[in-house]
């Protein structure tokens, strides 16, 4: 081994740790996992992994995201005054689609590969599971994926995307 290899192994391990780690630093920048700094405007409330979608509640003070990536979905209670997160609630399967009524008492959720639309019912500031659904008919197959839910303007209908059929 030659002299330049040999240092380039001392110090090739050295330069790696030298480089920051992607997440939040104390400033409120961050950086990306490519070792880029960015720093968001505005305030940032902290979520789960990949968040999808958004739906905001018509008080205005909440609102409820969808996080579908590589740790269980779920959907995120947020406090929006306090800039929190007040509760994480398992949503199985779920991807992308995510609707709220008129009043914020019901939320739709489209089930991903599942097949279903799971409904969720908001109250005293609690988001819980009322049903799950099946969106598609007979047995399941590899290309049932529901990706997408809107609910009609009159709120009589509930459309469920199936994304490959």
């Amino acid at each position: 081994m030659t002299l330049g290899r040999f240092l380039l192994f001392l110090v090739a391990p050295c330069l790696l740790l030298a480089q920051p780690f992607a997440g939040r630093r104390s400033d409120g920048a961050a950086i990306l996992p490519n070792g880029w700094p960015i720093t968001p405007a505005g305030r940032q409330i902290e979520l789960s992994t990949l968040p999808m979608t958004i739906a905001l509640h018509p008080d205005g003070k909440h609102a409820f995201v969808l996080n579908s990536g590589f740790l269980p979905p779920t959907i995120s209670v947020v406090d929006l005054d306090a800039g929190s997160v007040t509760a994480a609630v398992p949503a199985p399967g779920a991807w992308l689609g995510l609707a709220l009524d008129a009043k914020g008492e019901r939320l739709f959720v489209s089930g991903g590969s599942r097949g279903s639309v799971l409904v969720y019912g908001y109250a005293d500031g609690r988001l819980d599971r009322l049903a799950e659904y099946s969106a598609v008919e007979g047995p399941l197959s590899d290309r049932d994926f529901i990706g997408d839910v809107l609910l009609s303007s009159d709120e009589r209908f509930l459309f469920a995307a199936n994304l490959f059929d």
